[in-house]
């Protein structure tokens, strides 16, 4: 029974581990992006004093 408990304690950790490293990699993907759209986005928003109405 103790085999069969450290078995299932393992499998739990590994599969928490394994999503919580899927959340981080979502994550940082995703701040990739909208860093990368906020630099190559248009230069008209970037500059001061210029208003499209």
């Amino acid at each position: 029974m103790p085999q069969e408990a450290l078995t299932s304690v393992a499998l739990t950790t590994m599969i928490a581990l394994a999503l919580t490293e899927l959340h981080v990699e979502l994550v940082a993907g995703s701040a990739a992006w909208i860093a990368a759209w906020w630099v190559l986005r248009e230069p008209a928003a970037r500059e001061p004093g210029v208003c499209e109405d």
